[in-house]
């Protein structure tokens, strides 16, 4: 026991700490946590002032969201007007409310503030993660197992970067947590990268079919137009001002916190603090931004100073930035716009640090460089922010002003950027120097890489150094024809032989793709697409063709394409390149941007000389593999550049392969560029039989159908084809094909009733089986004439069998309302609609069966045909249990006075044998073997004891009555002969039948037993065997007779000793009735 508890012991330590570790791994593989960048808001931003917010609860759209439990709801507005502040009261509100009106267990929130600055607050995949990251936190059983894989690193996770794979994850995530609600909350989506955004909202225009129980609200701006398109059919909630939301409510409240705040610090007067409310108020414009900035620049006045101020307040957040900007003094401009320069086209914030090693500012005796920066920093007025030790614009709005021209000025204020490629030059020249300089002081390499998230020593000394050596190329990549005048700058860093670039591109390029060692200029301006550098190098005349390296072959070119860099592809190709080079793989330009799937890349290297119809891996040509795979794009792209539309494969075309996968748009676009439909069959199949019919689409039927394909469902021998056969699925498509056949035939009776007759089956048969209702009404048309008491070659089964095997009550009615329907032919197993009807347990079609003259089909008929009650017992297995047999006896003894006593005509079921004894005339000659047997016959040699129980119980059933015709045996004989022990028993125990009761032929119970079994008694036959050995021990313990002879004058002895038994039985009859025992050979003699 000791041990036992210290081995679970450590099991639950060890549980404890992978929990935590799992925790960790998982946000170290998913992104940086959301509630990390929400504290850091309300750091920056300030506390929710009291009241703000509140008016977002009264609104009829978000009161109607929030019943829902689902769907999504787009609060828009321009800038300034709020939406952070708005989401941060959301993620609170929301908690808050589902805490308390509902169980906290069902109930997950989720959040994201996405930052254009941050690259990992930029992008779909991004936000994407860190909500994935928030639920899978509150929900962690759903946290896949190969996340938690120590040996897992985020870069091997297939769905880690893939926004399918996230999405995918995420969605199944909340609907797999049932009936809980889930909210999401999104601001500043429209500063999202625009070309993630749209599949992001391609996917949100989904929610309410994919994630049911997920409610969404996004916050952003109109811009980019994708977000209004896509959103503007959701519940919208306006910020603007004009738009009566009752934010303007909450305005007001901020603007009098606001001022009540400033009059306490500053001592205002009462009535200077009336006059700064009511001038805020009537500027503001609905603009919380605004307020915010004004409100810090009046805490810089003495309160005497105000109220000349006021009027001086200009309106708008454009005329408050270029009145802040233009009250700095013209000596400290030139820095200002350096500062103003690095913060607006950064990729990332910069620190303090970062910024002053940038700018090269040095420090002095007396102060350090962080400390002057701070100093210029607070020239810039308000527009700038040095929260969390990062210097940044104080919003978004500043970035768009600073970066756009005002059309209406005809010369540019000192602190413009419109000059977007220019400013990317200048900041692309600043990392150059700064890098090349740090690596002739030689300064490690390494300062560019992450290493286990540590930042080595260099890196914390100098984070500038890592960001000039990475950055360098994105601000290079957006300075345009610019970028000639960078390489004129620095020579020596453009240079083959230049320490500099080998060092970086190394790490750069190394990381990904070695390229064996290749690291020229023209490689890497492939693999990064830098255009200029590339243009620069082909006029110069230093690209060569192949890239160095032993046993891999591939060129510039295929570097250029496989990064989807088409510019490059441009250049390249314009100065002649052979754009059908094989690389190591075997494999063009064009093949690998079919595999990018990059369209425009693949057009470009066609217009160039790209051969189309070449054969790649398996045989097949870029036709092939796009109509396999459904790109269609590139199947219009290849068909409209004269792709050959007839070269097959194995017989197959194009077409053939798009028929198979069920595309249908790309089979419309392969037909509509001259796809002949059943053109290039050397196997001979239509085109029609290769679509999967279980799952094609009737547009795709309709569309070869229209076009010409071949739909005979015959040979000319008359026997099923391959569609024919096909048809006999469950399909959609039938309607489809029976509507033109019905067009095409509709003078034609004939032609269409050959078309409909699959020859194993028929159409009527597979359109009951799948209840299409349309195509029962369409072959039920009169016009038609058809068979419909035709029998399928498998079952022999009629359409209306299988109406009552498969379909609903409505096809029924359909059939039954036919006056040329037959409802007494029987099937393969002898089994009537009504026997179907009763053995599915359907009581509404056995009702409708009745009510067409049905009645009769519940009883046995003078054709061997069974009753119902004798079918049901004799087929138990179709009822999920034996009570449900027993109900249907049951329903149909109460319902329609079926009678348990009725004996069959027949023998017991066509495909089984009949019984071997029979009666002889006479004359010698055989009397036809009727069995004739009751439902208790057949439930005894079933062994259906609950049944047995039921017929003697409740329907009166006399077990001393003869039960089988063929020989007048009882019940007792029928159970002994059939070896059922258990029956034996309850005839002998429970219902005390006489164990010496004897049939036709004066055989009691004993003989049967004891005798040889028939040839055809296969059910529960176990010769010789232990139940043999055991029915005659109850016997003879109930008093069977051992001296009682038959009509032959044989005892139950002699037909033991003359059936080859085992020794073992002999000695039951020597101990029960202590017979001597003789050999086999001396029993035979007596008998003779």
């Amino acid at each position: 026991m000791t041990e036992y508890i210290e081995r679970r012991s450590r099991a639950m330590a060890h549980a404890t700490r992978d929990t935590h570790d799992s925790a960790k791994r998982l946000q170290a593989l998913l992104t940086r946590n959301p509630a990390i960048h929400r504290a850091k808001l309300i750091a920056s931003k300030g506390e929710l002032v009291l009241g703000t917010c509140d008016w977002i609860a009264q609104r009829k759209e978000f009161i109607d969201w929030r019943a829902s439990k689902g769907g999504l709801l787009w609060i828009c507005g321009g800038p300034g007007l709020g939406k952070t502040m708005l989401s941060v009261y959301l993620t609170e509100y929301l908690s808050t409310w589902f805490g308390e009106f509902q169980d906290a267990k069902s109930y997950y929130s989720t959040y994201f503030f996405c930052d254009a600055k941050d690259n990992a607050r930029n992008n779909a995949v991004a936000i994407l993660r860190g909500m994935l990251l928030q639920l899978l936190e509150q929900q962690k059983q759903w946290i896949p197992d190969d996340l938690l894989d120590c040996g897992y690193a985020e870069s091997r996770l297939p769905w880690s970067n893939s926004l399918e794979g996230l999405w995918e994850m995420f969605v199944q995530s909340v609907n797999g947590l049932g009936d809980s609600h889930v909210t999401c909350v999104i601001d500043g989506l429209d500063e999202c990268e625009p070309a993630s955004l749209e599949s992001l909202l391609t996917k949100m225009n989904e929610i309410s079919r994919t994630a049911p129980r997920l409610g969404m609200i996004i916050l952003s701006q109109d811009d980019p137009r994708c977000i209004g398109t896509t959103l503007s059919q959701f519940s919208r909630i306006r910020l603007d001002p004009d738009a009566k939301t009752g934010g303007g409510d909450g305005l007001q409240q901020y603007i009098s916190k606001r001022i009540a705040e400033l009059a306490e610090s500053r001592q205002y007067p009462a009535e200077i603090a009336v006059r700064v409310k009511k001038a805020l108020r009537e500027k503001c414009a609905g603009t919380f931004l605004w307020v915010s900035l004004v409100v810090k620049d009046l805490q810089a006045m003495h309160w005497s100073d105000v109220e000349g101020s006021l009027d001086q307040i200009p309106h708008g957040l454009d005329a408050l930035y270029a009145r802040i900007l233009n009250q700095v003094k013209p000596a400290r401009r030139d820095m200002a716009l350096r500062i103003l320069r690095w913060c607006a086209f950064a990729v990332r914030p910069l620190s303090l640090k970062e910024l002053a090693s940038a700018l090269a500012i040095e420090s002095t005796e007396l102060l350090d460089r962080e400390t002057i920066l701070r100093e210029h920093i607070a020239h810039c007025g308000h527009l700038l922010s040095t929260a969390n030790d990062a210097v940044t614009l104080v919003h978004q709005s500043a970035h768009r002003f600073l970066t756009s021209r005002d059309p209406r000025s005809t010369e540019a204020p000192w602190f413009s950027l419109s000059q977007v490629e220019l400013e990317h030059s200048n900041l692309a020249s600043a990392c150059i120097s700064y890098f090349s300089r740090g690596c002739s002081e030689g300064k490690k390499i390494l300062g560019l890489g992450y290493h286990d998230g540590k930042e080595d020593e260099q890196s914390l000394q100098d984070p500038f150094f890592r960001y000039a050596g990475l950055q360098w190329e994105h601000h290079y990549e957006r300075s345009g024809l610019n970028g000639y005048c960078i390489m004129r700058v620095h020579p020596q860093f453009f240079s083959d032989e230049s320490q500099s670039w080998w060092a970086w591109a190394k790490w750069r390029i190394g990381k990904e793709d070695k390229y064996h060692g290749d690291l020229r200029m023209a490689t890497i301006a492939a693999h990064l697409g830098l255009a200029v550098l590339m243009r620069h190098l082909l006029t110069k005349k230093m690209v060569r063709p192949l890239v160095r390296g032993v046993g891999r072959k591939t060129t510039i070119l295929h570097i250029a394409t496989k990064r989807g860099h088409v510019p490059i592809i441009q250049l390249l190709v314009k100065s002649k390149w052979l754009v059908n080079t094989l690389d190591h793989q075997r494999k063009t330009p064009l093949y690998i941007a079919y595999e990018n799937e990059d369209v425009p890349a693949a057009k470009l290297l066609i217009e160039h000389g790209a051969r189309i119809n070449d054969k790649y891996m398996c045989r097949r040509t870029l036709l092939h593999h796009a109509a396999l795979l459904g790109k269609l794009a590139f199947v219009k792209l290849l068909a409209e550049h004269g792709a050959d539309m007839e070269k097959t494969l194995d017989g197959q075309t194009a077409l053939a392969y798009a028929v198979f996968m069920n595309h249908w748009e790309t089979a419309r676009v392969l037909l509509m560029h001259g796809a002949k439909v059943d053109g290039g069959r050397e196997s001979g199949r239509p085109l029609l039989e290769a679509i999967k019919w279980e799952h094609g689409s009737p547009k795709l039927v309709k569309l070869l159908l229209d076009w010409g394909a071949d739909s005979r469902t015959r040979t000319r021998r008359g026997s099923p084809s391959r569609l024919g056969c096909l048809l006999d699925n469950k399909t959609k498509s039938l309607g489809t094909l029976l509507e033109h056949w019905a067009k095409e035939f509709c003078t034609e009776p004939l032609k269409f009733r050959d078309r409909v007759d699959f020859g194993h089956t028929t159409a009527l048969h597979v359109a009951c089986r799948n209840v299409d209702l349309p195509a029962i009404r369409l072959l039920l048309d009169p016009k038609w004439n058809l068979r419909l008491n035709q029998q399928d070659r498998r079952c022999l089964d009629t359409p209306l069998h299988v109406a009552t095997k498969f379909a609903k009550i409505e096809v029924l009615d359909l059939l039954l309302a036919q006056p040329s329907v037959n409802f007494r032919m029987r099937n393969a197993r002898g089994h009537s609609p009504m026997h179907l009807a009763v053995l599915c347990i359907w009581p509404d079609a056995i009702q409708r069966l009745v009510a067409h003259g049905g009645t009769s089909l519940l009883e046995p008929d003078a054709e061997g045909g069974w009753g119902a009650m004798h079918v049901i017992i004799s087929d138990c297995e179709w009822f999920g249990s034996r009570k449900e047999c027993v109900r249907m006896l049951f329903f149909l003894e109460k319902r329609y006075r079926i009678d348990p006593r009725g004996r069959t005509l027949g023998a017991e079921h066509p495909d089984r044998g009949r019984h071997a004894c029979h009666r002889r005339s006479s004359s010698g000659d055989k009397v036809r073997p009727l069995c004739n047997e009751t439902p208790l016959s057949i439930a005894i040699r079933h062994n259906l004891k609950e049944v047995v129980e039921y017929l003697i119980a409740h329907c009166r059933v006399d077990p001393r009555e003869p039960c089988r015709g063929c020989d007048g045996a009882s019940p007792l004989h029928v159970a002994a002969q059939s070896l059922r022990e258990d029956m034996v028993d309850l005839l002998v125990s429970a219902q005390g039948v006489d164990v010496n009761a004897v049939d036709d032929y004066q055989r009691t119970p004993l003989h049967l037993v004891a005798g040889p079994l028939p040839g055809d008694s296969k059910i529960g036959r176990q010769e010789d065997g232990v139940s043999r050995e055991k029915i005659i021990q109850l016997l003879l313990k109930a008093g069977a007779h051992m001296t009682a002879r038959d009509v032959n004058g044989r005892t139950p002895q002699d037909l033991f000793v003359s059936s080859d038994s085992r020794r073992g039985l002999v000695g039951i009859f020597r101990r029960e009735r202590k017979l001597k025992y003789t050999s086999h050979q001396a029993n035979v003699k007596g008998c003779m």
